[in-house]
């Protein structure tokens, strides 16, 4: 009975701290509407990957998650769709199922042609490294 009610306080205690991860990770929802523009799988080697992000929409900030390992990343480059480009000088480390802070991006809304990294995994496991952009306003 006792072992019984120790893998019942366990349980729920587990429950508790996976539903709190879930709601920290979420924040975001509460600040507008965020759109999934791509995912990567991570290697163990550093290498630099872009995401294409297709369409006309116009964001005010990126965030970033990380499933299935660890991920550090080195360099953001942000290239609109006039050209400019914007790179936050900032190093990541995510652990598994984390997401980062929001990244505003300078300026009002815009479109966003491709996101250049440079990252690798840092776990034992190669990561997924997915990427949101805040939506703005449709100018």
């Amino acid at each position: 009975m006792e072992m019984n009610r120790r893998t019942f306080v366990a349980t729920l205690l587990a429950g508790a701290f996976s539903a709190r991860t879930l709601l920290a990770a979420d924040k975001h929802k509460d600040e507008g509407e965020w759109e999934k523009l791509g995912e990567k799988a991570v290697s163990k080697q550093e290498e630099r990957d872009v995401i294409d992000v297709k369409g006309n929409t116009r964001f005010t900030a990126l965030s970033f998650r990380v499933e299935k390992g660890d991920v550090e990343i080195d360099d953001i480059k942000v290239t609109f769709d006039n050209d400019k480009t914007f790179s936050p000088e900032t190093k990541l480390v995510f652990r598994e199922g984390e997401r980062s802070r929001k990244i505003d991006l300078p300026g009002e809304s815009r479109a966003i042609r491709h996101i250049r990294f440079l990252y690798r995994s840092v776990g034992r496991h190669e990561a997924v490294i997915a990427v949101y952009g805040k939506i703005g306003d449709h100018k």
